[in-house]
């Protein structure tokens, strides 16, 4: 007879497994629909969030945001304005200062890419709290153990 315990911890594995098969699957999907890679993604998403909480980020802030350097982030908004997704505009109190919004179809396209987050984000509201507890620490737990560095090789 099977141990309870390891076929269930078997079985959460697999779901992960399959979670991140699933994610990885999902991303070349929307890369490829979107025409982005998910920097550029990333980027759209900073970009729309600063303009719907109504703080508009400027490119030092999202270089730091994606941990990038200025001459990349630099290419990266002109390749980002060319597409029609978003546009650099001067700060209204601070000449010096550049702000990027973005424009109707980098909303939309954000949106887009971004949908199977937001439909992620719903299913995690419904988690009752104990459980959340419970799969919160679990994963805790993981991230510990997946971090620890590896034994030398012999």
């Amino acid at each position: 007879m099977p141990n309870t315990d390891e076929t269930a911890g078997r079985a959460v594995l697999d779901a992960l497994v399959r979670l991140r098969v699933a994610e990885d699957e999902k991303r070349k999907v929307v890369k490829v629909q979107t025409g982005l890679s998910e920097n550029d993604q990333e980027a759209l998403r900073v970009v729309v969030d600063g303009g719907a909480s109504g703080e508009p980020v400027g490119p030092a802030h999202l270089a730091k945001a994606l941990e990038i350097t200025g001459a990349s982030i630099t290419v990266m908004l002109d390749r980002l304005e060319k597409r029609g997704l978003l546009r650099r505009a001067a700060s209204t109190t601070d000449r010096r200062a550049l702000l990027l919004r973005p424009t109707e179809a980098g909303i939309a396209l954000s949106a887009a890419a971004n949908a199977t987050s937001t439909a992620s984000d719903r299913l995690f509201d419904t988690l009752p709290a104990e459980n959340a507890a419970i799969i919160t620490q679990f994963l805790e737990r993981l991230s510990e153990t997946v971090a620890q560095p590896l034994a030398p090789a012999v």
